[in-house]
């Protein structure tokens, strides 16, 4: 949920500047109904598809089905101008938590899982090999000072959100201890999401090789940097033996 509605935003974005401008009151307007939108009718059709798969038992056309589930309900949502990626999520949370359950064999949903986890990995494979293609190693080199401002950006954002909200989410939920707030703020990592979206810009979008610059020197840092020294920082924090 937290990347499609990131994919919401992105969108929003776009189509402002697209448009020269949107107010925050229709940009809200339009957040809404698109994440509302598409959670409603993701889990509309992972439930259809979930009852589907009860009168089923073979594995193949289950997991054909899931699919369709998948793909379907992006492409419904997305024609009706709300969120595929939310849709597809709240698809896939009902089938993997009613349909899977209800209506599968340990077989099926062992192939289930065997086949999704190979489409994850071959899709996070094109994504960085698009990357690869895209951006030109000397550009990043000469984009050092707007990628260090870029990196700052997103860890002063990721700063401020959990610093401020998670004193406010202690106060109804479990209590987060600041040292595991340290550890959340440093591992935001960012990955195949954010290079997708950069990549999605159409060749004429203004400052489209810098954003894509911008957005592969943050990706490689917090893959490189924050990633590999995550296990220190666990230890320093002495979480690293498991307690709280």
């Amino acid at each position: 949920m937290n990347d499609g509605t990131a994919v919401v935003v992105f969108q929003i974005l776009f189509a402002a500047v697209v448009a020269g401008g949107l107010g925050g009151g229709k940009g809200i307007e339009r957040f809404l109904l698109a994440v509302v939108g598409g959670a409603a009718l993701g889990f509309g059709v992972g439930y259809t598809g979930s009852k589907i798969t009860q009168t089923i038992d073979d594995p193949q056309i289950e997991i054909t089905l899931t699919t369709i589930i998948a793909y379907g309900s992006y492409l419904l949502t997305n024609h009706l101008h709300l969120s595929g990626v939310i849709a597809t999520a709240s698809a896939g949370l009902m089938v993997g938590n009613f349909g899977a359950k209800k209506g599968m064999s340990a077989q099926t949903r062992t192939a289930l899982e065997s086949f999704w986890e190979y489409i994850a990995f071959v899709m996070n494979s094109l994504v960085f090999l698009l990357i690869g293609l895209e951006v030109h190693v000397d550009s990043l080199a000469h984009a050092w000072r707007p990628i260090v401002f870029a990196i700052a950006a997103v860890l002063i954002g990721r700063s401020l959100s959990v610093y401020f909200l998670v004193p406010v989410s202690n106060i109804f939920a479990e209590r987060i201890p600041v040292r595991w707030q340290h550890v959340m703020v440093w591992g935001g990592l960012r990955g195949a999401l954010a290079l997708a979206l950069a990549l999605s810009l159409d060749n004429s979008f203004p400052y489209r090789d810098r954003i894509l610059d911008l957005t592969f020197g943050v990706v490689v840092f917090s893959i490189l940097i924050q990633g590999l020294t995550m296990k220190p920082l666990l230890r320093a924090l002495g979480l690293a033996d498991g307690r709280a």
